[in-house]
């Protein structure tokens, strides 16, 4: 069973809203994308490993050629479980980085309520999910809210750590195994570098 529809909508970056020259999210931002678990693993899409950016922003196609020189890829493994994606949008005025932790950004009450910024030490409570690849700004993509994925760690970890959030975005193995925790780190890693882990956001 091929797996790829599932995940042609999540490696795209997205208008904020339609226009005549572009078209709109595939879904309301907010709307939960469930890609389920799978026995042999299967791709989501390809980025440009030295700056984190899809490449190519159309929906993700199987056949698009793949460079093991510059590009890394990104998906789900056998036997990795689940993930759970959330199509948010950035108007920050920056891009948001591959890695990075993401938290609603609260502008006015009861709006805009998948607006997302970097998020910060003690904000894992809002932590909305990790962006798996650049976010330019005023563009919708989505982002891993649970599941296997990529963080930028700020610190060293080790596998089985706890990651709480540092300040801009960035994860370190801080937290206490409770509250403050928003993953847990699943391989050792030194620092300043993307590492993989399981996203255990709360929304």
């Amino acid at each position: 069973m091929s797996y790829d529809s599932f995940c042609a909508d999540v490696a795209k970056i997205y208008p904020i809203t339609g226009s005549l020259s572009e078209g709109a999210p595939p879904a309301p931002l907010g709307m939960k994308q469930r890609i389920p678990a799978t026995a042999t693993g299967f791709t989501h899409g390809f980025v440009v490993t030295a700056t984190g950016a899809l490449a190519g922003s159309a929906r993700f196609d199987s056949s698009n050629a793949y460079d093991s020189a510059v590009h890394s890829s990104f998906g789900l493994g056998a036997q990795e479980g689940e993930q759970l994606w959330i199509l948010v949008a950035n108007n920050t005025g920056s891009e948001i980085a591959r890695g990075k932790a993401v938290k609603w950004a609260a502008a006015a009450d009861n709006e805009n309520l998948f607006y997302i910024t970097p998020a910060g030490a003690d904000d894992a409570v809002d932590c909305v999910g990790f962006a798996q690849f650049n976010i330019p700004t005023g563009k919708a993509a989505y982002v891993l809210a649970y599941g296997k994925g990529k963080a930028l760690a700020a610190s060293a970890v080790a596998r089985a750590d706890a990651l709480a959030l540092a300040a801009s975005g960035e994860v370190d193995n801080t937290a206490a195994a409770t509250d403050s925790a928003v993953g847990k780190a699943l391989k050792a890693e030194g620092g300043a570098a993307l590492t993989d882990i399981f996203a255990l956001c709360r929304i």
